[in-house]
């Protein structure tokens, strides 16, 4: 039976705090902290309460597979089936399994119907032995939400975008924990931009792997916002860590996933094992970008609307080498350090930056998220 879910007419999103019961929206009692098993992720609306979640799951153990077009929207509600305004938690869990992502994933918080976010964004969650994302992962919000990502390794292609920011609040976490490869493609988008508070993890993006490959975007830049949002510092830089550990690269729980899993033709796995193999053999425990990675404060174009901000961090710390050539643009800090050899061409990509530091020998970082 096909899920039910909220019609258009019968959601009209007030600028009002929603208090309309769901069950009286729909004649069937909606699914909430549900557990859905199977290969192919079905569109729809999933509900979950707080500090629950939605569950993808594959007791078959052949990957999980959400299909371009195809979109699944988190939302949250209290116990008593009321919405929120906040957007759901939605976690993809297949571990030792393939995840693949070419459709939309939003949680973003609930609009006004002037397109104004009415509250906060969600959580999207993942833990896998591989995960290829092409499509988005929206989790924005008054303050946006969070992103978390454990696997073996992962590839986000040309087509992929996770934003957790926010437009006039804070942004929130981007985390990516692999112990294998991180590849980000070129026209991938990472962004968390929003106001950063010092002390919280807020505006932050961390990529941890054993190869960090960035030819995409990772954006953690600060925002111009009114000055009486919540007293709040407006227009400050936020805090992006691509980490390359120390230790062995080991691609097998990888190859195992998808000569298991169905979400990849035979041709689609080879170009994969491929590129992540060669990431492997010439880039082991090191950080490579060729793209764009910027945390900078928001200049103001109207102070009387708006506070001073503060430049942002980025720290790029690899326990064999770092090579960097693309736009690095930290208004704060930037810290490059590794092991051995550190590579800049050309050395104007920190033009931006006011406080430089490029140091040997490297450090290993864990990554704590």
């Amino acid at each position: 039976m096909p899920r039910k879910t909220l019609s258009k007419s019968t959601c009209n999103v007030m600028l009002l705090s929603l208090t309309v019961s769901l069950s009286a929206m729909s004649q069937a009692a909606p699914l909430i902290n549900s557990v859905n098993d199977s290969k192919i992720i079905q569109g729809g609306t999933y509900f979950n309460t707080p500090n629950s979640k939605t569950n993808f799951i594959n007791s078959h153990s052949d990957g999980l597979w959400l299909k371009s077009g195809v979109t699944i929207r988190g939302l949250e509600v209290t116990p008593n089936h009321n919405l929120t305004n906040n957007g759901g938690t939605i976690q993809l869990y297949a571990p030792g399994q393939v995840v693949r992502v070419d459709g939309n994933i939003n949680v973003n918080g609930l609009t006004s119907g002037q397109g104004a976010y009415l509250d906060n964004g969600g959580k999207v969650l993942v833990n896998s032995a591989y995960l290829y994302q092409n499509g988005n992962i929206l989790a924005g919000g008054n303050r946006g939400g969070q992103v978390n990502m454990n696997v073996n390794s992962a590839s986000f292609g040309p087509q992929a975008k996770i934003d957790a920011s926010s437009p006039n609040g804070i942004g929130e976490s981007i985390c990516i924990n692999a112990s294998g490869v991180v590849d980000i493609q070129r026209g991938a988008v990472l962004t968390t931009s929003g106001l950063h508070i010092p002390g919280i993890d807020s505006n932050l993006i961390e990529v941890a792997g054993r190869v960090v490959n960035n030819d995409g975007i990772i954006n953690a830049n600060g925002i111009t916002a009114n000055a009486s949002v919540q007293n709040m510092t407006a227009s400050s830089g936020g805090i992006i860590r691509l980490t390359a550990n120390s230790g062995n690269l080991n691609l097998q729980p990888v190859e195992k996933a998808l000569a298991g899993g169905g979400v990849f033709n035979s041709s689609e796995r080879t170009g994969i094992l491929d590129r992540l193999q060669g990431l492997a053999k010439n880039s082991p425990n090191s950080a490579q970008s060729t793209g764009s990675i910027t945390a900078n404060e928001r200049v103001s174009t109207s102070p009387a609307m708006s506070m001073g901000g503060n430049g942002g961090v980025i720290s790029i710390l690899a326990a064999k080498n770092a090579t960097l050539s693309g736009n690095i643009s930290a208004s704060k800090n930037l810290t490059v350090s590794a092991g051995q050899d550190i590579a800049i061409d050309p050395l104007e990509t920190f033009k931006l930056s006011t406080n430089r530091m490029l140091k040997k020998p490297g450090n290993t970082v864990k990554l704590a998220c």
